[in-house]
């Protein structure tokens, strides 16, 4: 197959933020965000932000609804098809393709989870835009080039260009407001019960960890771009990002890479360990190392470790998955993390869509053994968790994919702010540090935003 060449324009390198609040104002507008916001923050970084409007196509479907003769996930594929393959470059990882997410529910029926009556049917379960046109900018290099796919329409390349090269000022669209503050869907006591029914489970043998989360709210007004500009201020991190549909917003913090394709090299980089930060440097260090040395959390690590290995051993070549690292501490500016990494040689036979089919969702946000410990999600919990736990990122027409595990995310309706927090429940879990660990995740949020707005 003859592989198409993708048009580059360079353009002024500036901070991402100046370029995202050019483009919020269009149709669709994504942020893949690497969390730099200055020289400072460059530990808390990657290497490219991919910022983009303006979508050609949309689509939103849910896999359980439906049966697709190439898998769960076949019309992202078949979406993808309607733009030429691309040249593979290590310097331009997004050469037009689909950018949005898929929810934690996508693969449902794929791990044989029943279907819960009280699901949330107006929220689509897989949503992603085509999008070919975009920013790339590249931290290492310095760069900032405008990628156009030769199927872009002329009309969408020049509204991108002429829109990121403006120096005109846009219109002001109403502030962000906390009507009121955040509340969970449910009591520290309802929490607790849960954890000691998971408890029972893993008594019983039935997993070996199950992860749990709780939910909470807050009622607001206005434009949910300030809101994500406020808090990726105050925790930058290396795979966040902005999804501005018309009627659903999500704003995701994540630290967690899940799934990055590139080159047939399959990699994922489970977390699963956290420690809260101190602003006490000693005290800090003192946790870090407490979390390092931490015997229940290197065994929850392994754990998961080792269920990615088994999930990434279905779609690439047999024998090529490896441990390149393992109980890796990453430091963030509210939290530090045991950080592992899974590789694998992607099968001829498979593609990265087959990736997000066997592997979605992560096993560092299910429990061991994986679909047990799902069974045991949708039953304690009272809500679809959504957007929360899926994966947002990109499928690239060269190839390529990256996705992030959407923890830290918050997902916001017309009316509603939603965010969760969670943690992984193992036998020697003391139920009340494992609430307060639930919290130590989210509330930074909520609260930076709470005193903010």
């Amino acid at each position: 197959m003859q592989l198409a060449t993708i048009q580059l324009e360079n353009i002024e390198y500036r901070p991402a933020a100046y370029y995202f609040d050019r483009l919020r104002h269009l149709k669709d507008p994504v942020w893949l965000d690497s969390g730099l916001n200055s020289p400072e923050s460059s530990m808390h970084s990657g290497r490219f932000d991919i910022l983009s409007a303006a979508p050609i196509e949309h689509i939103q479907f849910d896999p359980q609804q439906s049966s697709h003769a190439g898998g769960n996930l076949q019309p992202l594929r078949d979406l993808l098809a309607r733009i030429a393959p691309i040249h593979n470059s290590e310097d331009i990882p997004f050469c037009g393709g689909l950018i949005g997410y898929l929810s934690y529910e996508a693969n449902h029926n794929f791990h044989k989870i029943p279907e819960r009556n009280a699901r949330e049917a107006n929220k689509p379960q897989v949503r992603m835009g085509l999008y070919t046109c975009a920013l790339v900018l590249d931290h290492l290099k310095r760069s900032a080039q405008l990628v156009t796919h030769p199927d872009c329409p002329e009309r969408v390349h020049r509204q991108l260009r002429d829109t990121l090269q403006s120096q005109n000022s846009f219109s002001a669209t109403e502030d962000f407001q906390l009507i009121q503050p955040f509340r969970a869907s449910q009591s520290p006591r309802q929490y607790l019960e849960k954890i000691q029914k998971i408890i029972q489970y893993l008594g019983a043998g039935d997993c070996y960890q199950v992860n749990l989360a709780q939910h909470f709210s807050a009622p607001y007004r206005g434009d949910c771009a300030q809101a994500y500009l406020q808090l990726r201020a105050i925790t930058p991190t290396p795979y966040g990002a902005y999804l501005g549909f018309a009627d659903q917003k999500i704003l995701s913090l994540s630290p967690e890479r899940f799934i990055q394709v590139e080159k047939n090299l399959v990699q994922t980089w489970p977390i699963k360990g956290t420690a809260p930060r101190s602003t006490n440097p000693a005290e800090d260090a003192q946790l870090a190392r407490q979390l390092l040395d931490s015997e229940k959390n290197r065994a929850e690590n392994l754990m998961i470790v080792d269920l990615m290995r088994n999930d990434l051993s279905t779609c690439c070549v047999p024998g090529s998955i490896r441990v390149p690292g393992l109980y890796e501490l990453h430091s963030f500016p509210t939290v530090h993390h045991l950080v592992s990494r899974v590789t694998g040689q992607l099968a001829e036979s498979q593609d990265p869509v087959s990736v997000l089919e066997r592997c979605l969702p992560g096993g560092s946000i299910t429990g061991a053994p994986k679909r047990r410990a799902m069974q045991i999600i949708a039953e304690l919990e009272d809500r679809d968790r959504g957007i929360y736990c899926g994966c947002i990122g990109y499928l690239s027409s060269c190839g390529s994919m990256d996705t992030n595990i959407a923890i830290r995310t918050l997902e916001a309706d017309n009316t509603e702010l939603h965010a969760w927090g969670g943690g992984g429940i193992v036998m020697d879990s003391n139920p009340e540090a494992e609430f307060q660990e639930t919290l130590d995740k989210i509330q930074p949020l909520l609260k930076q935003l709470e005193r903010s707005f």
